[in-house]
């Protein structure tokens, strides 16, 4: 048994239209439900994971040149971070920005400053950001929303704890990644599991 949309059926017709064709059509309705996905689609090849000592040693040798996160093995355990902390209200603003359109193309952005304490001191409050686009489509009273964030975090390691005597160089820490976001929301937001964002 083939399924096809009605509007798009096969070389043959629909059902029954064929010469000496026996089939019927009988429509196929499918229950949509709220749910969302988040996938990383960026390679992470981190490095060994710095811990205060590697920071310490780059902030007095490093001459304040800058390092990645893939470098000193933070990308992983900054995107879990934001996965298990920011992620909803990213999404919060994702469907938000949908139901406004309901359907068509999604170009948004955030940024905002958000405690990083959760994955090393080192990074403190750090600011991350992220520019996202794709597109919603209407089917019924659901939301398919489909779109890509591009996630950009950016931090500045400096001595914390005042060693005056041997002043090191502040020095920028960035990474950026990737995710794939596919959602399925209620456009009627009261009958909904995603409400209105909180500030991003």
């Amino acid at each position: 048994m083939a399924g096809f949309s009605w509007d798009n059926p096969p070389s043959t017709g629909h059902p029954g239209e064929d010469y000496n064709c026996r089939c019927w059509a009988e429509p196929h309705n499918v229950r949509l439900e709220e749910a969302d996905f988040q996938s990383v689609i960026t390679a992470i090849g981190d490095q060994p994971r710095w811990g205060w000592k590697e920071f310490f040693d780059h902030y007095f040798h490093g001459r304040g040149d800058l390092v990645t996160l893939p470098q000193i093995g933070h990308l992983r355990p900054i995107i879990d971070h934001v996965e298990d902390t920011i992620y909803k209200r990213v999404r919060a603003q994702i469907v938000n920005q949908a139901r406004k359109m309901a359907s068509g193309s999604i170009i948004d952005y955030f940024v905002n400053s958000y405690s990083f304490y959760g994955v090393s001191w080192a990074h403190g409050d750090s600011t991350l950001g992220g520019d996202i686009y794709g597109g919603v489509t209407r089917q019924g009273q659901f939301l398919i929303i489909s779109v890509t964030v591009e996630y950009k975090f950016s931090d500045i390691f400096e001595d914390i704890f005042g060693f005056d005597a041997e002043p090191g160089i502040p020095y920028p820490i960035t990474g950026w990644w990737k995710s794939r976001i596919e959602i399925i929301a209620n456009k009627d937001e009261s009958a909904s599991r995603y409400k209105r964002p909180e500030d991003l």
